[in-house]
């Protein structure tokens, strides 16, 4: 029990003297677990921004306001096209209707081509 409460004692007055230096406070640690504490530092400090960038990910639906007629409407994002819910029913309703007419297949590229894609 004395040698015990005597290292302690030694190692209390250590940190103490030394808890401004990070590194020190870890001197008497094992290796092992001075990786372990890194690692797990580390992951701690990334973890609320995977947190937030996994919500981005998931978040299916994103309110958007058009700034035509200042209304807000559902946008429903596929890789990098956003297209709206009445775009994606006119473009499926293109498609069904006849797919060799030269007025469908410009349509349909215009379509295909933009970035984001308003109807008039």
């Amino acid at each position: 029990m004395k040698l015990y409460s005597r290292i302690f004692r030694k190692t209390r007055s250590f940190i103490l003297e030394y808890s401004g230096k990070h590194e020190a406070l870890f001197s008497n640690i094992p290796e092992n677990t001075k990786l372990y504490s890194r690692i797990f530092r580390k992951t701690r400090s990334t973890g609320n921004r995977k947190t937030q960038h996994l919500e981005k990910l998931t978040r299916p639906w994103q309110q958007i306001t058009n700034n035509n007629n200042n209304s807000t409407k559902q946008h429903l994002h596929i890789t990098d096209l956003h297209i709206t819910y009445d775009q994606l029913a006119k473009r499926t309703s293109l498609q069904r209707d006849s797919s060799n007419s030269e007025d469908v297949q410009r349509r349909l590229s215009h379509l295909i081509n933009s970035w984001f894609i308003y109807l008039p």
